[in-house]
């Protein structure tokens, strides 16, 4: 194995006087040697069975070295690519190698050489071999190894094997034991009402919305009752800069900044995690703003799951009005597009600090919608003037009109009346960079005379 003297004598002094004792009612009873050997759960186990492993990996090391065992290429860079010829978990081991008879009886003198100097038993029984593709000679292979041969997909380890890391069948039976988790404190402290949204929050922000855009769940406390425990973001939401008193005008280049951070956020959430999320709530008063003055969103209890590829389903209606789209409002319909329209009233706000649905002297009988306060100035064959107007007259004249119509424009498209014609989170989120580098070329024009462009935004 490649010990010393010393090093052997002292596994087999740890070995030989180890003892036992069992715990009766909460009372030692009596005392046994270790009459076994080296085994897994011992209390020695861990240390000298990482030793023992070590051994292992250096003999697979000399025998994929030697050219015995080929494994598999993984690129490491533009360039460059190791290959992986197996690998280890404590004393489970994935070995890689072509379908080659050779190669799979040079892995068994391994396996048995290992066996010899560790003195531990290896059990071929509970072994699989998985073909990659089409192997024509499986039978034969597996009878080497006197294994027996599995299929693909499948998992080891809980890790997936065969299968993508973002297929909703790899990421559901973990979800669901989190969800088991969460049933017995959930039956005891939250209230019917709250259940459903306090789970949403819990598993969204915990399990796979690890990100710099996304407000963080730190833990949650059950000391009489529930709370969730986020992390503190000084500055309060967006909503309280825009109409808020005692507090300085965000400046255009912070709202700017603003918007391509909790657009960063929305697009993590639709493209970037298995299964889709959609948010439901996207209102100023969940863009919650840090010291920094940059944005993460917030209040996931909302939270809709649905599978990668579902274009939408229905639901019941939850919400904000004044950030609802009509086929939601109306249809209770629900896809990511819910979310990109939403953004696009959040857009509006930043342009103009109104609100949602705007009521002249507190008239319920006078209200307008926001979007369509800005539809109406945008339908006139010069704008310009009637939008210089919507804009915060808190800003004065300290903004570039022609980085506030960009804007504007992409808020209309985001608030389009037809959902497929709506931008993808994912463009919508290259267009405000380039918007906030203040680069010329940006152009979010011609959205619905190219037929090209807006399949290429919708991502269809």
């Amino acid at each position: 194995m490649g010990f010393g003297v010393k090093w052997r004598g002292w596994i087999k002094f740890c070995i030989s006087s180890v003892r036992f004792s069992v715990l009766v009612n909460g009372s030692t009873c009596g005392y046994f040697g270790s009459s076994r050997g080296l085994r897994q759960g011992d209390p020695l186990s861990p240390m000298l069975f990482i030793l023992v492993m070590d051994a292992l990996r250096k003999m697979m090391d000399r025998t994929a070295g030697g050219g015995f065992l080929r494994g598999f290429a993984a690129p490491i860079g533009v360039l460059s690519a190791r290959r992986v010829s197996h690998l280890l978990f404590a004393d489970d081991t994935l070995v890689f190698c072509d379908a080659d008879m050779d190669q799979l009886t040079y892995l068994k003198q391994v396996l048995q050489w290992f066996q010899i100097v560790s003195g531990l038993k290896i059990n071929l029984g509970k072994c699989e071999i998985f073909p990659v593709g089409e192997v024509a000679n499986i039978d034969a292979l597996s009878y080497v190894l006197r294994c027996k041969v599995g299929s693909l997909p499948t998992t080891c380890m809980d890790l997936p094997l065969g299968t993508s890391h973002k297929d909703t069948t790899v990421w559901n039976p973990v979800i669901e034991r989190v969800e088991k988790r969460l049933v017995g404190w959930q039956k005891r402290y939250l209230s019917k009402g709250d259940k459903k949204k306090c789970r949403s929050q819990i598993v969204v922000l915990s399990l796979t919305l690890i990100t710099a855009v996304l407000v963080r769940l730190i833990g949650y406390c059950v000391e009489g009752s529930l709370f969730l425990v986020y992390e503190y973001l000084e500055n309060g939401h967006i909503g309280q800069h825009l109409r808020g008193t005692g507090r300085d005008p965000l400046p255009w280049s912070t709202r700017v900044q603003i918007a391509l951070d909790s657009a960063r956020g929305l697009e993590y959430i639709h493209e970037h995690t298995v299964p889709v999320y959609i948010h439901r709530d996207i209102k100023s008063a969940n863009i919650l703003i840090d010291k920094n003055f940059h944005a993460k969103v917030a209040d996931f209890g909302l939270t809709k799951l649905t599978e990668v590829g579902s274009s939408s389903l229905q639901t019941r209606l939850v919400g904000t009005f004044g950030y609802m789209p009509p086929e939601y409002a109306q249809y209770g319909v629900v896809s990511p597009k819910v979310d990109v329209y939403a953004f696009g009233v959040v857009l509006y706000e930043l342009i103009s600090a109104k609100e949602a649905i705007v009521m002249p002297n507190e008239s319920v009988t006078e209200s307008k919608g926001l979007v369509g306060l800005f539809e109406e100035v945008l339908n006139q064959p010069e704008p310009d003037e009637d939008l210089r107007r919507l804009v915060d007259p808190r800003l004065g004249n300290d903004y570039p009109l022609d980085s506030v119509r960009k804007m504007v424009q992409l808020a209309k498209a985001c608030t389009h009346e037809n959902p497929l014609i709506r931008p993808s989170m994912r463009s919508i989120v290259v267009a405000l960079m380039t918007l906030s580098s203040s680069t010329e070329d940006w152009d979010v024009g011609s959205f619905y005379g190219n037929q090209g462009l807006i399949n290429l935004i919708s991502g269809r």
